[in-house]
């Protein structure tokens, strides 16, 4: 038995952009994509990033947009292009990505801990100017205290307190912990103290705004609290940081935040499209520009047809994904990993070949299943973004 000789990886990838590298820019490419694939409009995705820091401007705050939702240094680039004071991280591994990539302001919003993350941590401080990680017990504010000082670093980490202000996941509880914090952060010259962290999520899909403001206001009061604990004890509070796009309306209206770190604006999905961001608002401040694309596999049978989008290609956390721009009443069914089905209320014949875009339930994981992001202006492929921060470690 005889093999043929493999083609090198960047010849059948599209020089690392996929197997849709060799479309960019062609006439009539958004139309060909190889599928399922992550697309993006590009003007929507532009017009989100300038709506929130319009909004910014005009509200007083700094943006720290969170990269959690995309996980791609090109587009965290681009959103400190449009206005962003610098980026949110949820891990390590997203914020070496960022810095290997030129990023030099960097918030990561979940403790680090372990031996490992916290040296690979520390070792940061050498490319981002201006990094930042956050708190919640004493432990952890010596562990990273004693590996900058192992690591020989050169440049101060900044450590923000973290603040449970409801959701229960992580930070403190009691406005009480909050000045011994901060004391014993400054207490370590390696580390520098920038302020506090307060975020809930559970607030962010809260559909009517009044129900929202119920269950967030006395949240946020709560930081503000501990705000007022720590100037009290004569400490600056460079940084009040959290929020999401949900709360954002409300986060303006408090004036307790002085950083926001709004994530999934820049897409949206079926879980905000609902949500009354800002009160009495007849229309979202942002538009829906993600989706994903799939290709009809088989349609043999009358009525519906199975698509190459699964539980592989789209997130189940979530509503059942919706056909966008339907030709007539339909409807998206899970049918496996690598399948789903679409039923179709009249008999109008579907070929294989034909393709189905659907919007996604949620954004963030949806991302987080795909290497690449098909960027689409008109019916052009205009760009494909390596999707380089996905995965956990």
């Amino acid at each position: 038995m005889s093999f043929s000789t493999p083609v090198a990886k960047e010849q059948t990838f599209g020089g690392g952009y996929g197997p849709n590298g060799r479309l960019i820019g062609c006439s009539g490419s958004a139309d060909r994509l190889t599928t399922p694939a992550l697309v993006v409009d590009r003007a929507l995705l532009i017009g989100n990033m300038v709506a929130l820091a319009n909004l910014a401007k005009r509200s007083g705050l700094r943006l720290w947009p969170h990269a959690k939702t995309h996980k791609s240094s090109e587009l965290a680039l681009l959103q400190l292009n449009h206005g962003a004071e610098g980026i949110s991280v949820a891990s390590v591994h997203e914020a070496e990505v960022l810095a290997h990539a030129g990023i030099r302001n960097i918030l990561i919003t979940s403790p680090v801990i372990g031996t490992d993350k916290i040296r690979r941590l520390v070792r940061l401080t050498s490319l981002a100017e201006r990094l930042n990680v956050v708190v919640d017990n004493l432990s952890n504010v010596t562990e990273l205290a004693e590996a900058s000082v192992s690591a020989g670093c050169s440049r101060r980490l900044g450590v923000l307190v973290d603040v449970d202000i409801g959701m229960g996941r992580t930070g403190v509880t009691e406005v009480h912990q909050v000045v011994p914090l901060a004391r014993a952060i400054s207490s370590f010259s390696p580390l520098e103290f920038r302020g506090l962290q307060g975020y809930s999520g559970i607030v962010q899909h809260i559909q009517a705004y009044s129900d929202r403001r119920r269950a967030y206001l006395g949240q946020l009061d709560l930081l503000g609290k501990c705000v007022q604990a720590l100037r009290e004890a004569g400490f600056q509070v460079e940084m009040v940081t959290g929020g999401g796009t949900g709360s954002l309306g409300l986060d303006i209206e408090s004036g307790i935040l002085t950083d926001h770190q709004a994530g999934s604006y820049i897409f949206m999905d079926l879980q905000y499209r609902n949500v009354e961001i800002f009160e009495g608002q007849d229309h979202q401040a942002f538009q829906n520009s993600l989706s994903v694309r799939g290709s009809v596999v088989s349609a043999n049978a009358t009525g519906r047809v199975t698509i190459d989008c699964g539980s592989k290609a789209i997130a189940i956390d979530g509503p059942i994904p919706e056909v966008k721009d339907p030709l007539s009443a339909c409807s998206y069914e899970y049918y496996g990993d690598e399948h789903g089905r679409v039923s179709f209320d009249d008999q109008e014949v579907r070929l294989a070949g034909s393709t189905v875009e659907l919007w996604p339930p949620h954004c963030d994981p949806t991302v987080n299943l795909h290497d690449h992001l098909h960027v689409v202006s008109g019916n052009v492929l205009c760009g494909i973004w390596r999707i380089d921060a996905r995965g956990v470690l």
